[in-house]
């Protein structure tokens, strides 16, 4: 029987311990086909900003989740959401993001950007009611590929 799932917003000293970049890192590689879009210094600095917010998802002691954000006034960008393979289709990405909207003042407006062809993360978006509200050209890289920009109001 798999250890029960557990979520748990980081505080200032919790997002600061030297193994956690690494960790977010290591579920972001395994979790994009394309590896992770960020490297362990970019984890790392996001990690150490004041207005970075990360909500994690364990399963007994071992990290399997992670939803990254920043927040500025009543608006919310999220910069980074994954869950290891081994856990993907059991809910944990629903359940991270209703987590964290529970966190949120109502009237924030949230916005992320996904890749065009990941529609399996497109489609528990739109059932988190995000909607599409526009396009970036050739945003992401390695390899290039528009995104799209969604947007909920909570």
């Amino acid at each position: 029987m798999a250890a029960e799932l557990t979520f748990q917003l980081l505080t200032v000293e919790e997002k600061r311990q030297n193994q956690l970049p690494k960790q977010i890192y290591q579920i972001a590689d395994a979790a994009y086909p394309a590896g992770s879009p960020w490297k362990v210094q970019a984890f790392r600095s996001e990690l150490n900003r004041p207005d970075s917010q990360y909500l994690v998802a364990r399963q007994g002691k071992q990290l399997v989740g992670f939803l990254a954000a920043t927040q500025v006034l009543d608006q919310v960008d999220i910069t980074n959401v994954a869950v290891l393979p081994n856990v993907q289709r059991q809910h944990v990405g629903t359940q991270l993001f209703q987590t964290w909207f529970a966190t949120l003042e109502q009237g924030n407006q949230v916005f992320l950007e996904v890749r065009q062809s990941n529609q399996k993360a497109i489609g528990l978006y739109q059932s988190l009611g995000f909607a599409r509200i526009g396009e970036r050209k050739n945003y992401y890289r390695d390899p290039e590929e528009d995104a799209i920009l969604m947007m909920k109001q909570v």
